[in-house]
């Protein structure tokens, strides 16, 4: 039994530890207005590769558009169509990149609280 609760605790240490986090870029202020606009800009976490960017944003063409800058790792978002549910689409784009965590106005999110705090406005 003391083996099981061992092994559970280094089992939820080592998720916290490899939970990765981007930013979003804006403010609380202003983030309305990027909604409104359909363009987010993204600082993927440190480990990112470009090729798994591109990878990954293959699937979600319907939904959005990718530009990525490898140096400054800084993903561009722009929406096709600009609604909740297809900007809720993005949560699934940081999920196969490895995102579970969003930095944003010095604070840190989940990924589904972000959503429903600030990208479901419509």
């Amino acid at each position: 039994m003391k083996n099981i609760i061992v092994l559970a605790v280094f089992f939820i240490i080592g998720f916290q530890l490899n939970a990765q986090t981007a930013e979003y870029i804006g403010t609380a202020d202003n983030f309305s207005e990027k909604v409104a606009e359909g363009v987010f800009q993204i600082i993927m976490p440190e480990n990112t590769q470009s090729s798994e960017i591109e990878r990954t944003s293959a699937y979600y063409t319907d939904y959005f558009t990718i530009g990525y800058d490898e140096n400054e790792r800084m993903v561009t978002v722009t929406m096709v169509q600009n609604d909740a549910q297809s900007r809720r689409v993005i949560n699934r784009f940081l999920l196969s990149n490895g995102v579970k965590e969003i930095s944003f106005d010095g604070n840190t999110f989940n990924i589904n609280s972000f959503f429903n705090q600030h990208l479901s406005q419509d």
